[in-house]
Formats: structure tokens, C-alpha cells, sequence
């Protein structure tokens, strides 16, 4: 939320990260786009994924990209079972 309060000029954005903090905007006025927020709770493969790359060690994005199939499929399962 901090980022995006940033982005909207609601924050003041840390002096070593104005410039691109301006090239953000700009391109998000170019393209017509809205930066939204949206709560863990409506977002929740999201945050299991974020999760999981949290508690990994580090690898590369291929590598991540590969096992994160069988994670969106976990999530998808968790997701139809609350429903």
C-alpha cells in the first residue's frame, strides 16, 4: 500500500528513488492505468506465492516460474474448497 501511496504522490518518495518514481507515473498516465489496492484476503494466491518465494532460498526466475505451476494449482484447490 506504501508503494502505491507513493506512486499517487500521497507519500513522499525516498530522494534516492524519485527519478523513477516519476518515470512510473508518467508511463502510468501514458498507458490510462489505475493503481489499486487489494487486501491479502481478496488476493490470496497471490500471497501464498509471495509466501512460498519468501521462505525459498534464492534461485532463478525460470526456476521460480517452473515451480510456481504446482503452487497456482495448490492455491486453485484451497480457493475451490473454501467455495
Amino acid at each position: 500500500m506504501s508503494l502505491m501511496r507513493m506512486i499517487r504522490g500521497e507519500w513522499k518518495i525516498p530522494s534516492e528513488l524519485v527519478e523513477r518514481g516519476e518515470v512510473i507515473r508518467k508511463r502510468i498516465q501514458e498507458l490510462n492505468a489505475n493503481i489499486v489496492h487489494t487486501f491479502r484476503e481478496a488476493n490470496s494466491l497471490t500471497d501464498l506465492l509471495a509466501k512460498e518465494v519468501r521462505q525459498k532460498p534464492s534461485t532463478s526466475l525460470k526456476d521460480q516460474n517452473e515451480e510456481n505451476h504446482d503452487s497456482e494449482l495448490k492455491a486453485a484447490k484451497i480457493k475451490s474448497q473454501k467455495t
